[in-house]
């Protein structure tokens, strides 16, 4: 019994431009995928078109920069996500960082 890999198995493999990989075994997940990210970026560029005309208006420049971060972030997390790709988990990077200052703090 050889252990069948890939498309052996009958799924698609969509590798996109940064080498990710998003396994899927039906056949038009990947367009589905970029019409399902392509939307939600158009909303998430709406709703920020509408929000910085309010923040001029208001003359509120920094908020404006503070406002455009935080939804690219999110616009980039979230189409991540959509895509099916599945992401590490932040909690790692954090404990490697409070673990010794907790246990610094608990010795104390």
């Amino acid at each position: 019994s050889k252990i069948k890999f890939g498309s052996e198995c009958g799924y698609k493999t969509i590798t996109t431009r940064y080498h990710w990989t998003a396994t899927s075994n039906e056949g038009r997940r990947g367009e589905k995928t970029i019409v399902t990210v392509s939307f939600y970026v158009l909303g998430i560029a709406m709703l920020t078109f509408f929000q910085v005309k309010r923040f001029i208006r208001n003359k509120m420049i920094k908020e404006i920069w503070i406002y455009i971060g935080l939804m690219l972030f999110g616009a980039i997390i979230g189409s991540i996500q959509i895509s099916g790709i599945t992401l590490p988990s932040p909690v790692i990077p954090l404990e490697a960082v409070f673990e010794p200052l907790g246990k610094w703090l608990l010795r104390k």
